[in-house]
């Protein structure tokens, strides 16, 4: 059953936004205050079972903010229940998402997710092969920041460039002044404010430079807003640098709160370094790759894995962080040794960020297009006009992976029947061995037994003649 949790329904809703995480919230909202047939739905996820976290659990983070901003809201907690799932979902004609987790991924192999009109909202695209992994074909259309990001998903979606729709507070010149000004409370006048904004897992900097970045605070003020998975994948680097006294966020704050107060940025292979561009603060990237190759390796080989979440394999080559880290390689604005931040980003204060600016901003306008405050707006009405608009016909190589992969399920599902026979099979060999084993352990028990009777008796009979 549906675990409760305090809701606002929107009773003429017909879209919805899927929520995971506060920060998705941030994402969404600049598109879903246009369209006032919409409401979202807050997802439990796979951090541990609702039933093990009580009250201040993710779901109620996301409910505080949301309830804050005069939102309407639906909580499904029974994320794996086919049957409910539809249920929960029979009101809405849309679905939105940035990600393909449970309750829609539940749903990708089945009808119900094929009967929805689904659209796809990107979180960042610095990852290449997160940003266009095959999930991404299950839904009809995806909006696209720009060039790059329009350039691969075309080849699996019905795709519209939109820009990046989290930016448009900025550009409108709309960032929330409450929260920036709570901010700067916290904040020496006197110094200068850095905020790092570092990655998850294998390509986190928390690994290697956490204790450097601290160190800063000796100079300049120091924030950092950690990737929401961080107290997972890296809990002892994040405790150290709360304990350190860099003032932390996370999730329910607003990045671009935190943005507008700082005076530079400093982060690593988190697709934040790409929309950091947008706000044209200086910026440094820390290079996890040179400081260790064998976690390089194990990310691009799939061997990746701490206990908590796997991220192997989300860059290569051509992906658009990987781009940009060499553009700042090349105008001395990536660190490759924990010693070095405090001389790279005098130089991001200095000539080496001018030097960049045509570079930069070439690269920028590649990534985002529509850089005017009016991508949720422009997203916005894409979305309202698919109401009315039968679903579109997939791209060739979208088609060919919601064909094959339902395919592929099966033939893992058949797998896992097999060797479930073959394990059940063995059970009952080692069972009856078990029985045989014990029985010949009883037997040569009552053996030993009536030996001993025997040298008794004789014992008994013939005295010292034994």
């Amino acid at each position: 059953m549906n675990q409760k949790f305090r809701e606002k329904e929107n009773p003429s809703a017909k879209i919805a936004f899927f929520v995971w995480d506060s920060h998705q919230y941030y994402n969404y909202k600049n598109i879903a205050s246009y369209l006032t047939e919409s409401e979202y739905v807050v997802c439990d996820t796979w951090h541990a079972n609702i039933r093990d976290r009580g009250n201040g659990c993710h779901i109620d983070e996301i409910i505080d903010l949301l309830e804050k901003n005069n939102c309407h809201w639906r909580v499904i907690t029974e994320i794996n229940d086919s049957s409910f799932i539809e249920y929960f979902l029979k009101k809405y004609d849309i679905l939105v998402s940035t990600l393909m987790w449970p309750p829609l991924s539940t749903l990708s192999f089945k009808t119900l997710f094929s009967r929805k009109k689904t659209v796809r909202i990107l979180d960042g695209c610095s990852k290449g092969l997160a940003t266009f992994a095959p999930w991404s074909a299950y839904f009809d259309i995806a909006l696209a920041y720009g060039s790059y990001t329009e350039e691969y998903l075309k080849l699996i979606n019905t795709t519209y460039i939109v820009g990046n729709h989290k930016f448009d507070d900025w550009f409108s010149g709309a960032v929330n002044r409450e929260e920036t000004e709570n901010i700067m409370a916290r904040l020496d006048p006197s110094k200068k404010t850095i905020l790092y904004l570092p990655t998850h897992s294998g390509l986190s900097s928390l690994h290697n430079y956490a204790s450097a970045v601290a160190l800063l605070r000796k100079k300049y003020n120091v924030l950092a807003k950690l990737h929401r998975h961080s107290w997972l994948s890296e809990a002892n680097a994040s405790v150290r640098l709360l304990q350190d006294g860099v003032l932390m966020y996370g999730s329910k704050d607003d990045l671009l709160s935190l943005i507008a107060v700082a005076d530079a940025v400093i982060t690593d292979s988190s697709s934040v370094s790409l929309e950091v561009l947008l706000s044209g603060k200086p910026m440094i990237i820390l290079d996890v790759v040179s400081l260790d190759k064998e976690a390089w390796r194990k990310h691009q080989e799939g061997e990746e894995f701490n206990g908590y979440w796997y991220s192997g394999g989300l860059e290569y080559e051509e992906s658009a962080g990987k781009k940009l880290r060499d553009i700042f390689f090349k105008f001395n604005l990536l660190v490759k040794n924990p010693d070095k931040i405090e001389s790279v980003l005098s130089g991001a204060f200095g000539e080496d960020w001018k030097a960049s600016e045509d570079e930069r901003n070439k690269f920028k306008n590649y990534i985002f297009a529509h850089q005017d405050g009016k991508s949720g707006e422009r997203a916005a009405r894409i979305i309202r006009n698919f109401l009315t608009m039968p679903k579109p016909t997939s791209p060739l190589l979208g088609a060919a992976i919601r064909a094959y992969f339902p395919v592929l399920n099966k033939n893992y599902a058949f797998g896992i029947q097999k060797a479930l026979r073959e394990i059940k099979r063995k059970d009952q060999e080692i069972k009856k061995l078990r029985i045989e084993n014990l029985t010949y352990y009883i037997i040569k028990k009552e053996q030993n037994i009536l030996k001993k009777i025997y040298l008794l008796l004789k014992y008994l009979l013939n005295g010292d003649n034994l």
